[in-house]
């Protein structure tokens, strides 16, 4: 089949960084650039040392995909569905397959694949690390073909954030030098209006993207990144970054304002707060594992608070854990124990655990609220150096789609986060609100006569 490129996709087939990222908004054509770039550069597919692999999210997202390949090819190569690949007569293979789950990455590990393409990464890719993973396979023996790896995507979904600040931020129509890996990318956004054949075909395609709702037409239409469409905390963003400063030890003593949350599942998730004197909180670090031994994340949080250069030594006055973190659960020497007594035994006896309030969507509410600039002030702030997966995880969560009071539980790593911060942030909520009343209530008491604030203890 005949193809011929637009400027902005011929451009983009034409650069030569190792990783590349193309679209922006609807109509771009960035998936006919992906497919042409993996299975028409005669470079690779008339090598027989050539090993090529696609990326989708879903079966149904590959078999999509699966289907325009033959469209493209015609009856230049086989097209086979088990195992699902396509033989070209040089002896090129391109491999195909899906992110339908996490485990789906020991499939592509360790093998060598010299051109890699992922269609939407960031519906395949919620976290970084599995992305970066899956680099490394990417690698040749052959000198002849330089390895490369061309993303699609629109702005939205569960990988967002870390795009963005890997891509967009960076590398828009420039080529960005990776000081430690020692490699290079390039983001090349692509509009609808740079597409003149979709335009042509469908006129009607710009006008209805015109017609959107504010929030989706900047995404779709005009590839905004800004927004991440679908994302649940939509006020979360830069301004709550901290230019790093020491808070003080006399501010951590004599306030005694440190909190910890903590969530326990699949992965384990414990955030470390500190309220200032001004009520406004800050995130100090975030502490994120998979799951082994319990008894070693809770060593490894109560080393982390003991070294961490804000804490200065001292243990947060209340954690708040969630109800799940009570479950007992049976270990090697037949004993029942349950994750909270891990922490028990690691922690300094000052501290106390409370079971976190669950309320999801009163949790959400004040969540929302604490993003919010309040008086042109933010109301939290943190540092990015300790808390990368606290700051990839909240603009990642998903509205739910039955319930637009609640995020969607989509990934493990996203949902442990955000729960977990949302214990922290729901209990340092509940404590600012009794310290307010109770100042109401001094204030009220010192403006009475001494007779007065006599009957009104004994009223109490």
């Amino acid at each position: 089949m005949a193809w011929n490129p637009t400027p902005k996709q011929a451009i983009a087939l034409s650069r030569r960084e190792r990783e590349i990222l193309f679209g922006g908004s609807r109509g771009g054509g960035k998936s006919e650039a992906g497919l042409v770039w993996l299975l028409q550069d005669p470079d690779y597919i008339d090598s027989p040392n050539f090993k090529g692999l696609v990326i989708r999210k879903s079966f149904s997202d590959l078999s999509d995909w699966i289907a325009r390949a033959r469209k493209l090819l015609g009856d230049r190569a086989e097209i086979y569905t088990h195992p699902p690949e396509i033989r070209f007569p040089s002896g090129a293979i391109v491999y195909m397959g899906h992110w339908g789950d996490s485990s789906a990455v020991s499939m592509y590990l360790g093998r060598e694949f010299s051109k890699i393409l992922l269609e939407e990464l960031t519906d395949i890719f919620a976290l970084e690390t599995d992305y970066l993973k899956l680099m490394g396979s990417l690698r040749s023996s052959d000198a002849t073909l330089p390895c490369q790896v061309f993303a699609t995507t629109n702005p939205g979904g569960r990988g967002h954030s870390w795009v963005k600040k890997r891509w967009v931020d960076v590398a828009t129509n420039k080529t960005y030098y990776d000081g430690d890996t020692g490699h290079t990318r390039i983001y090349l956004p692509s509009k609808v209006d740079d597409n003149p054949y979709l335009k042509d075909a469908d006129p009607g395609y710009c006008q209805y993207l015109d017609s959107l709702p504010d929030r989706l037409r900047k995404a779709w239409r005009d590839g905004s990144w800004e927004l991440a469409e679908g994302a649940f905390f939509t006020d979360f963003g830069i301004h709550m970054l901290e230019v790093p400063q020491v808070i003080s030890e006399h501010e951590v003593i004599n306030g005694n304002r440190l909190y910890g949350s903590l969530d326990v599942g699949k992965c384990l998730s414990y955030g470390q707060w500190y309220v200032g004197p001004d009520n406004v909180i800050h995130r100090l670090f975030t502490y994120y594992a998979e799951l082994t031994s319990i008894r070693d994340h809770a060593i490894a949080v109560k080393n982390l608070i003991e070294t961490h250069r804000e804490c200065w030594g001292h243990f947060p006055k209340k954690i708040w854990a969630g109800p799940d973190a009570w479950t007992k659960r049976g270990t090697d020497d037949l004993s029942w124990r349950s994750p909270i007594d891990e922490f028990i035994d690691a922690f300094p006896k000052t501290v106390e655990f409370e079971k976190a309030n669950d309320n999801r969507v009163n949790g959400c509410l004040i969540m929302m609220d604490m993003f919010k600039l309040r008086d042109g002030r933010p109301q939290l702030y943190y540092v990015d150096k300790y808390n990368r997966k606290f700051e990839e995880a909240i603009p990642s969560a998903m509205k739910a789609p039955n319930n637009p009071d609640d995020y969607e539980k989509t990934s493990a790593w996203t949902d442990h986060i955000v729960d977990e911060a949302r214990y922290g942030l729901v209990g340092i909520y509940s404590w600012l609100t009794g310290e307010r009343k109770a100042k109401v209530l001094r204030a009220q008491a010192a403006a009475l006569v001494p007779q007065q604030q006599q009957d009104w203890y004994n009223d109490l």
